[in-house]
């Protein structure tokens, strides 16, 4: 089979040639590559290269970023059991809120008794205030009747005296 290379005609003998003339010139590969491959085609490895570098620092990240969610994970894990015990804390906390709300209920009742009695009291101690105040009133006016019941003795002690006087003479 023969290819026609513009003014040269080109055999499949003539490949085994090319490849012996290429072994023994490696320079020209490069040559000969680009013109028929493209450059572009000729930037694949250093793509490949620079794709696998990226996957590689990829897979790295995501080691790191794995180990940062494994980590994250166990402090969920713990906020979680802490929130749990917050949880029963807070129960108990609202139970004895309860009795404590029981409890101020008790005292409340307690101190109204005691406010009720205490008022009483001092009702008993006003009464008790105005009943000395009507004694010691009363005191006075019989010791304003002993003095004049003395006054009056004396008088009369002294006209007895002036009558025995009389007598006596």
């Amino acid at each position: 089979m023969m290819y026609n290379m513009g003014a040269m005609p080109f055999g499949l003998a003539d490949l085994g040639d090319l490849l012996r003339i290429l072994e023994e010139h490696p320079e020209w590969k490069n040559a000969l590559r680009a013109s028929v491959l493209g450059e572009e085609f000729l930037q694949l490895p250093e793509l490949v290269r620079r794709l696998a570098a990226a996957q590689e620092r990829t897979q790295e990240e995501l080691t790191v970023l794995a180990t940062k969610v494994q980590a994250l994970i166990e402090a969920q894990r713990n906020t979680e059991a802490r929130l749990g015990q917050l949880a029963e804390a807070q129960s108990r906390t609202e139970e004895r809120v309860g009795h404590l709300d029981e409890r101020v209920g008790r005292l409340e009742e307690v101190l109204a008794q005691l406010v009720e009695t205490q008022r009483r009291t001092e009702e008993r101690l006003e009464e008790l205030a105005q009943a000395q105040w009507r004694s010691e009133e009363r005191i006075e006016q019989l010791a304003e009747a002993q003095r004049r019941t003395e006054e009056r003795l004396g008088e009369l002690a002294q006209a007895q005296g002036r009558s025995e006087e009389r007598i006596g003479q």
